[in-house]
């Protein structure tokens, strides 16, 4: 029951590299199929030395020829994503108004590998076991399937259905209803919207979660017996609410317990194999270690640093991104937060606690001491009884504890073993926990602070965001009504963007933001409403004729914005006749396109479109050239390149702008000229 981290790991990249490209990438699903081939056929190769191992004894290492299948799909799934480019293909193919297909469609791959992964280990596992004479159940591929996902349902299932009302709001907005596009606009651009709306799915989820891992595990009660009375006894010594205790039918397979939920609702879960292999007083022994995590209230301080630590991920990712480090980086930074810090060291740390807990429960109902060989004094009985039960499961497991989590079986009987017999590392033991509560409440309290800080710059920007989407959904729409030869009605769309756009270049707090919104009137003033002092206005308030430092700018969209202002330039002068402030303009964007080549983070189809954009403004500096013998060259070499832009045939929109700016210009100069352009066609 307890989630695959790396599934978990899996879902979030994949889901962080759901984003279109101009073009599907062509190696997307076929890349997949064949890595799905290849993810399988390694799965039954470890089942097939396992078995091997098993034939000759040797149980240690059929363990280990699974111990890492659970990693091949994640390294197979990297590989789709970055190197095949799956998560482009779908997003760019399957439509995202159908809402949650493009997330299934991506998706589904990802569950096949991780299906061969669990159907392998599964087989292994109950070959094990009937070598050490249980008899599990043998699981079919699409039972082991089901039981991973049910297994992971409780990592996945709150990711989902936040991504499903956005995605819910998106299909809306689309269809037409403007309060679920503006309200997916705004769960888009304000970060910590989505953060607070996730915590609140967990705080109303957490009620319902104890009948829920009922429901997938399909425990039932406990029978009633002396089993039942002895833990329903050290219950009540502990005060701890018990709505039941379960009994979690595994067919031999998973020998563990688990605690879930909190005050009266809690119920505690013990595997069939735990209650059929232990001696009545080693289960109470791991009774007691779970109950410990309920009472140190370990699930509550769980999601505090779970909210803690993404609010601090939201107060740096803007600095960081600033300082040119890619947000696929800083994804990979928060998912090794969340695997080292919270599910590593203070994972183990709690486990710790847990135990240590069990051993404290002598000073609450007193019990005989015990004598363990090797030690000089005698250990309090469930001290002596959860020891013994870290020896029965590491000898059950082969000693394939989860170390990362829990830490390992033997160290974890040492601090046992010492805590029992030592008061001061009692002392020492408690003040660690007592730090630790601290340092989670400065790290929560300081987070908060900071956020609230914060809040209203964020806001600001989200709003100006909003705005910005607005501004360039009129543009859109205005210029599919330019491309479908709607001159009136594209004029008074276009009028409506530059409009939207101004607004948002004197609203948006950030001035990156705001050079964004003047390079963007600019253009459409420049290139759609042939408004050049609209366009003069715009593109000076955007600093075109900076000092070129943000050529080097560790902010790739910083770069981006400057490129583009800068061709806009040259286009611009060489509408005014400023042949030398064009030339100028033109010498700007080359270095700052030049710089862009060596970019990372930048895709390579904005690369040729970044390519095709100098040709452009080159063509159209050149058409500007003076219309007698010296300028006859530059005209005819501008007719060629224009025609040859105008006759492109990319679908994506900005190249079919691109198409109907070298249009224009062609048509400017075929006016002014009495040599006949050629047909771009």
């Amino acid at each position: 029951m307890f989630p695959d981290l790396t599934f978990l790991i899996a879902i979030i990249l994949g889901l962080g590299a759901l984003a279109p490209a101009a073009s599907a990438p062509p190696l997307g699903p076929w890349g997949t199929l064949l890595l799905l081939g290849v993810v399988g056929g390694l799965s039954r190769l470890a089942v097939q030395r396992a078995r091997e191992a098993l034939e000759q004894g040797e149980l240690e290492a059929a363990y280990a020829s699974v111990r890492w299948v659970g990693l091949w799909p994640l390294l197979g799934w990297v590989t789709c994503l970055s190197v095949f480019g799956w998560g482009s293909w779908v997003a760019t193919v399957v439509p995202r108004v159908l809402w949650m297909m493009p997330v299934v469609v991506l998706l589904l791959p990802l569950v096949v590998a991780f299906g061969f992964a669990w159907a392998a280990q599964g087989e292994v596992e109950g070959a094990i076991a009937r070598a050490r004479g249980l008899l599990p159940r043998t699981a079919s591929t699409a039972e082991a399937v089901r039981a991973g996902l049910k297994r992971n349902a409780l990592a996945f299932v709150p990711l989902f259905v936040l991504l499903g009302l956005s995605e819910a709001f998106y299909v809306a907005g689309e269809l037409g209803f403007e309060p679920a596009r503006v309200a997916g606009l705004w769960l888009e651009h304000f970060p910590l919207l989505q953060l607070a709306l996730f915590g609140l799915l967990l705080v109303l989820a957490l009620p319902l979660l104890p009948a829920l891992v009922g429901r997938l595990t399909q425990a039932e009660p406990l029978p009633a017996g002396s089993l039942r009375t002895r833990l329903e006894s050290a219950a009540a010594a502990l005060r701890l609410p018990v709505k039941d205790i379960y009994l979690w039918n595994t067919h031999g397979r998973v020998l563990n317990a688990m605690v879930v939920g909190f005050g009266r609702s809690r119920r505690i879960f013990l595997t069939d194999r735990l209650a059929t292999e232990l001696p009545e007083d080693e289960i109470e022994a791991v009774f007691l270690h779970e109950a410990g995590h309920a009472v140190r209230r370990h699930i509550p301080l769980y999601l505090v640093l779970f909210l803690t630590l993404a609010l601090w991920i939201e107060v740096v990712q803007g600095p960081l991104i600033a300082m040119g480090i890619s947000p696929f980086f800083i994804l990979l930074l928060n998912l090794a937060l969340f695997w080292f810090v919270l599910l590593g060291v203070i994972s183990r740390r709690f486990e710790r606690e847990a135990d240590l807990f069990a051993v404290d429960f002598a000073e609450r109902v007193p019990q005989p001491s015990v004598q363990l060989p090797g030690l000089l004094e005698p250990l309090p009985a469930p001290a002596f009884h959860l020891l013994r039960a870290f020896d029965r499961l590491n000898r059950a497991t082969g000693g394939r504890s989860p170390a990362h989590r829990h830490g390992t079986l033997e160290d974890r009987a040492r601090v046992v073993a010492a805590y029992a017999g030592s008061d001061d590392v009692r002392r020492g033991e408690r003040r660690i926990s007592r730090r630790l509560r601290l340092g989670i409440a400065v790290a929560a309290l300081g987070a908060l602070v900071l956020t609230g800080m914060q809040v209203p710059a964020r806001w600001a920007e989200a709003r100006a965001g909003v705005r910005g989407a607005d501004a360039d959904r009129l543009e859109r729409d205005a210029l599919e009504l330019e491309l479908a030869g709607h001159t009136d009605a594209s004029r008074a769309g276009f009028e409506q963007a530059l409009a939207a756009w101004q607004d948002v270049a004197t609203s948006n707090p950030s001035p990156g933001g705001r050079r964004q919104a003047q390079v963007a009137a600019a253009g459409i003033a420049l290139d759609h409403l042939d408004d050049l002092a609209a366009a003069r206005e715009a593109i000076e308030a955007a600093g075109h004729g900076s000092p070129g430092q943000d050529a080097a700018s560790p902010d790739l969209e910083a770069r981006w914005t400057a490129f583009l202002r800068e061709t806009i330039a040259a286009r611009l002068a060489a509408r005014e006749g400023d042949l030398a402030a064009a030339e100028r303009a033109l010498g700007r964007a080359a270095r700052r396109h030049e710089s862009l080549r060596g970019a990372e983070g930048l895709a390579a189809e904005a690369h040729r479109y970044a390519d095709e954009m100098m040709r452009l403004s080159r063509a159209v500096v050149d058409a500007a050239a003076p219309d007698d013998a010296a300028g006859a060259l530059p005209r005819q070499l501008a007719r060629q390149r224009l025609a040859d832009i105008a006759g492109g045939s990319n679908p994506d929109v900005h190249w079919r702008e691109l198409r109907a700016i070298a249009k224009k210009a062609l048509d400017r100069l075929t006016a002014s000229s009495t040599t006949p352009a050629p047909d771009p066609n």
